[in-house]
This record gives structure tokens, C-alpha cells and sequence, in this order.
């Protein structure tokens, strides 16, 4: 896979649309969109040399394909409830910014930068625009944005706003919660799509941040419930990872986005 053309970032595209889909609820055309979409993430993945990744959405792939919608919508209910996951709440501004202040400010920021790309929510998305959907949605843009701009020849000015974008978001914002959010969903969901569905975003964004350099600021908990073994008593070293197993343990190489 070259540098030069677009295949890499529209690659990373892929695979940020379809993190993005399955966390949105699994009515029956987007069931079978995640199911069509997977062999060809996982094909992508091979290329560019996340190895890591690419064993988890093989592994998610037959377990995908053995769920019916009705089963996945009972899972996806069973893991995020009717109303918000006390456990692992798929919103950004959920981790440890319990001022209200705190979060005005970061779903403003957050507004922003979609703004700044001449973006908006679809009116059917009837969540809120820090929604892990949403913001893999975003990246999945900037990354679609950049292998355009590659494969069109536009002036590199062009393709280092894009990259730039990337390393920002997710150093200011995807980096900083939702490495969390995904290992605490991994054990909640306790196995099935949604346990292997945080894993498969466990090691994407971790490889992501290693391949862009990228340092995220201080790591945030949910203000909300803990799940079993999430003491007070912990190091506050330690709470930078929800489990031992948590990526967040793996260093990451290079300096700020």
C-alpha cells in the first residue's frame, strides 16, 4: 500500500465507518451493512498492517453473521439500556467532566470542529454530537477528506489540514475517553458483539494514535457508575486503564497532535 495515492487513509476511512455504524442501534439495514462492510474492513486492515486489529474483526465477522437483528438489538439494549449505560456511556462528555460548565465547553468544542468542515448531524441522528458514533463518523470523514485530496493531487497544504484535523481530534478528544469507554464495554458485554466490538476499538484507535504521533491529554473515567473492580483505592496511575488488558497500557510513540 503506497503513500502517495489514498489508499491508506480511505482504509482507515473504512474501518472508522464501521466502528462508527456498530455502535448506532442495530435495525435490520444496518445490520446487514456492518455484515457486507466487514470482509472488506478486514481486507484493508491486512493491507496497511494493523495485524492487531485485523484478528479481532476476524473474529467478530462469524459472530456477526450468527446474530439475527432481534438478537443484536437485545444485546445492544442489554449493554447500553433504553436510556444512558451507567457503566460505559458512549458520550464523551460523560468522562470525568460532571460540571455542566465543563461539558458546555467541550460539546461546543466539539461543535467546532464538525463546523469547521461544513458539518452538521443528519436530522435522523436523534443523539448528541459527542456520541461515539458521531465522532467516529467525524474521523471516518477527515480520513475520506484526506484520500481525496491524495488521489486528486491537491497541493499537500491540502492533505496536511486533513492529517492535522485527525491528530487534533483525536489527541483533544477521541483519545482521551474513548479507549476507556471501549474496555469498559468489553466487560459489560461480557462476550458477544459488543465485548469484541470494543475490542476491535481498543486496538483501532490505539494504532491510530501510534501511527499519527499522537500523545492525548489526560485519560478521563466516567462520572457515573463503576463496574465491578473499579475501587476508590486504586493508584491514581492506575486509572488510567479499566483493565489490565486495556491498550491504554501500551505506550504510545511520538509527541503531541
Amino acid at each position: 500500500m503506497c503513500e502517495t495515492c489514498g489508499c491508506k487513509p480511505l482504509a482507515r476511512s473504512d474501518l472508522y465507518r464501521f466502528i462508527a455504524a456498530g455502535f448506532s442501534y442495530p435495525d435490520p439495514a444496518l445490520v446487514e451493512f456492518l455484515r457486507n462492510s466487514a470482509p472488506d474492513a478486514e481486507h484493508h486492515l491486512s493491507l496497511f498492517g494493523d495485524e492487531r486489529t485485523a484478528n479481532v474483526l476476524r473474529a467478530l465477522m462469524p459472530v456477526l453473521a450468527s446474530c439475527s437483528p432481534d438478537q443484536l438489538a437485545a444485546q445492544y439494549v442489554g449493554v447500553f439500556g433504553h436510556t444512558m449505560s451507567k457503566e460505559c456511556p458512549p458520550y464523551e462528555t460523560e468522562y470525568g467532566q460532571a460540571h455542566i460548565f465543563r461539558k458546555s465547553q467541550t460539546l461546543a468544542d466539539i461543535a467546532g470542529f464538525y463546523q469547521a468542515f461544513g458539518l452538521e448531524l443528519e436530522p435522523s441522528f436523534k443523539d448528541r454530537l459527542d456520541h461515539i458514533s458521531a465522532e467516529m463518523e467525524f474521523m471516518h470523514f477527515l480520513c475520506l477528506k484526506e484520500a481525496y485530496a491524495l488521489a486528486t493531487g491537491h497541493a499537500e497544504a491540502h492533505t496536511a489540514v486533513c492529517r492535522e484535523a485527525q491528530a487534533k481530534f483525536l489527541g483533544e478528544h477521541v483519545g482521551q475517553w474513548v479507549l476507556e469507554f471501549a474496555c469498559r464495554l468489553e466487560r459489560k458485554a461480557e462476550g458477544g458483539v459488543y465485548s469484541l466490538l470494543g475490542q476491535l476499538t481498543q486496538a483501532f484507535v490505539t494504532y491510530e494514535l501510534a501511527t499519527l504521533g499522537v500523545q492525548p491529554g489526560e485519560v478521563r473515567r466516567p462520572a457515573l457508575a463503576e463496574l465491578p473492580g473499579d475501587g476508590p483505592a486504586e493508584a491514581p496511575a492506575a486509572e488510567a486503564a479499566a483493565c489490565e488488558a486495556c491498550p491504554l497500557l501500551v505506550p504510545i510513540v511520538g509527541g503531541g497532535g
